[in-house]
């Protein structure tokens, strides 16, 4: 798990609220599985890392929900004028504090669409490469160049991802300070900027036998 200390972590989980902390021990990560549904869990730790590897089993009588066939029932059950214009699966509804329904988180998750449906695309270039890359890792069809990250789904998980992607297209080593709160265009520029210090550095250094 990875955050910028200064503002990630304020806004707990139920489950990180309970221990007061941002990190989850391996009982509670056990219990978060059999929770979702999961059967057969068991995790292993890895050896000289801080690493905990958790392995479970899907139950095959699980529902495997698809927004086209939920679209569809809609549509044959209410009037036109009735059948949202858009759908999203989401793993649970965020609860608040005090367990009531957190609307507001609740809406956020929908408010994404609307973002990147007015939202510039992304320019040819760097632009359009970062882009790919988050479409990949986060799942998602488009995205406008005024995106942030955090803000279309990406977590500490997928930013690690992604600054292992940056680092083995490019080359290049993008912290975790500079993606969060930056726009898609922003840290295009940020990557395209250390891809240019870098080859004048390598332009710069002098050739000779040691």
């Amino acid at each position: 798990t990875a955050a910028v200390l200064e503002e990630a972590f304020y806004d707990y989980d139920n489950e990180r609220n309970t221990q007061g902390s941002p990190m989850l021990d391996p009982n509670a990560w056990k219990t978060f599985f059999t929770k979702a549904g999961f059967d057969q869990v068991s995790g292993t730790p890895i050896d000289g890392t801080a690493t905990h590897l958790f392995e479970a089993k899907c139950p095959e009588s699980r529902i495997a929900l698809n927004l086209n066939d939920i679209g569809k029932f809609l549509a044959s059950q209410l009037p036109g004028h009735m059948v949202p214009e858009q759908l999203k699966i989401i793993p649970f509804i965020p609860l608040s504090a005090n367990g009531k329904i957190d609307r507001k988180a609740f809406v956020k998750s929908f408010v994404v669409a609307e973002q990147i449906a007015t939202s510039d695309l992304p320019r040819e270039g760097f632009e359009m490469t970062i882009a790919t890359i988050w479409k990949d890792l986060l799942d998602i069809e488009t995205i406008g160049r005024n995106q942030v990250f955090f803000q279309i789904g990406g977590d500490s998980l997928s930013a690690t991802r992604f600054l292992t992607a940056v680092k083995k297209e490019f080359g290049i080593e993008l912290s975790l300070r500079e993606l969060f709160d930056a726009p898609l265009d922003a840290v295009a520029r940020a990557v395209e900027a250390k891809i240019n210090a870098k080859e004048t550095e390598l332009e710069l250094m002098e050739e000779g036998e040691i």
